[in-house]
């Protein structure tokens, strides 16, 4: 009988611990949002007022965030400064592909910053990162509006889903 209760018990664990990663993926990919503005508010500030070369400019707003993004932008200097792909653009893909970035909201603004860095002049990269931020604060907004309602859910999702399985196996 006590075997049946460690059973349920770690079920129950297990799943709510699903539910629990789920949410803190939500609340990482909020951060991650977060971080991505201040670095296009950062990247833009350099490029108007210093005119600083895209290697220089990564590794100075990668100094701004931390985690994944942080590794993306050392990464992508890396790639910029080795220059064994094309453009700024095939770096950033590469780029992606190696740290293996999985939110799609968060791969595609970073592929839209490779796609207008380096590849136009200062006021198209200018235009570029305004519109990038512009589509990464309305992300950022929707992320934030369903925050608290999703994390409940999934926490809830875990530990019901947990329930079940044990009342199904009893």
């Amino acid at each position: 009988m006590i075997h049946k209760w460690i059973g349920a018990l770690l079920i129950i664990a297990g799943c709510g611990g699903s539910g629990f990663s789920m949410a803190y993926r939500q609340m990482k990919r909020e951060r991650t949002l977060e971080q991505l503005e201040q670095v296009l508010t950062h990247m833009e500030c350099e490029l108007k007022y210093r005119l600083t070369p895209l290697p220089d400019l990564c590794v100075m707003a990668s100094q701004c965030v931390d985690g994944t993004l942080k590794l993306v932008l050392k990464e992508f200097s890396r790639e910029l400064e080795r220059m064994v792909l094309p453009d700024a653009y095939s770096c950033m893909q590469s780029v992606l592909n190696k740290t293996g970035v999985s939110d799609r909201d968060i791969r595609e603004l970073l592929m839209e910053t490779g796609r207008s860095l380096g590849r136009y002049d200062l006021e198209g990269q200018l235009k570029g990162i305004g519109h990038i931020k512009e589509r990464c604060s309305i992300r950022l907004e929707e992320v934030r509006a369903r925050k608290a309602e999703q994390i409940r859910c999934y926490r809830v999702l875990g530990l019901s889903a947990g329930a079940a399985l044990v009342i199904l196996m009893v």
